[in-house]
């Protein structure tokens, strides 16, 4: 379980904070967000393919009997929509 916890850590700060930071510089707000849930999705089903460790199911299964959870597995799926079908939006400098 510390090895998830370091690789999770690691993920965190190299590739999410990486990410966010380079968000900053040319897309617009809902963009950043669509990108930061796509990444939160992907990691939670490398780590559930990899480790069979739910992380979302982890942090906020108990919460409300599963509403949270499901929630936030629906956002994710939305910004990965948005993020495939969605061009270029006219505030985005990218």
């Amino acid at each position: 379980m510390k090895n998830v916890m370091n690789f999770m850590y690691y993920v965190f700060e190299d590739i999410i904070l990486k990410r966010v930071s380079m968000m900053a510089k040319g897309e617009c707000s809902v963009h950043k967000v669509a990108g930061v849930l796509v990444w939160v999705g992907a990691i939670n089903w490398g780590l559930v393919g990899f480790f069979q460790w739910n992380l979302v199911h982890s942090l906020l299964g108990n919460v409300s009997n599963g509403t949270l959870e499901n929630i936030v597995y629906m956002l994710v799926g939305l910004s990965a929509i948005a993020m495939l079908f969605c061009g270029k939006c006219k505030q985005c400098k990218m």
